[in-house]
């Protein structure tokens, strides 16, 4: 069983600790058809095709995310 949640004071600042006792993950490749439906583009797709389109987008991203981050960390120090 987790402990319960504690409020810490630092700087005059509230910070809180937090735990969980039940951690769920869910995994890229499990769809929500009610969620697929609201999009006719894919929504008649096979989840083979879903990933497919999944891992694409996911890439565009990563080119897109990845530089910004990059320097933003270089700005950083």
């Amino acid at each position: 069983m987790a402990a319960p949640h504690q409020t810490v004071a630092i700087d005059g600042l509230e910070k809180k600790n937090l735990s969980a006792e039940h951690l769920e993950i869910v995994g890229v490749q499990e769809h929500n058809i009610e969620y697929l439906a609201r999009y006719p583009l894919i929504a008649d797709k096979s989840p083979e095709e879903l990933r497919k389109i999944e891992k694409g987008l996911l890439r565009k991203l990563d080119w897109i995310f990845l530089p910004v981050v990059r320097g933003l960390e270089k700005i950083g120090g």
